[in-house]
């Protein structure tokens, strides 16, 4: 994310995160563990997983 945005990205995730229900950003690690259970789960199809640490609840 900082390279995208630059000398602003420090400010933006600091705002964004005060903004989420749970404080935070979701880590890599998290989000890609998330994939992983859809990929490998053979009983999942059509599922849409929001790993947005609540952000569309807000």
């Amino acid at each position: 994310m900082g390279r995208t945005l630059g000398d602003a990205s420090g400010g933006y995730v600091t705002e964004l995160s005060a903004r989420l229900p749970l404080k935070k950003i979701v880590p890599m690690q998290q989000a890609a563990a998330a994939v992983m259970f859809l990929i490998q789960n053979d009983f999942m199809n059509g599922e849409t997983l929001h790993i947005d640490g609540g952000q569309r609840l807000v």
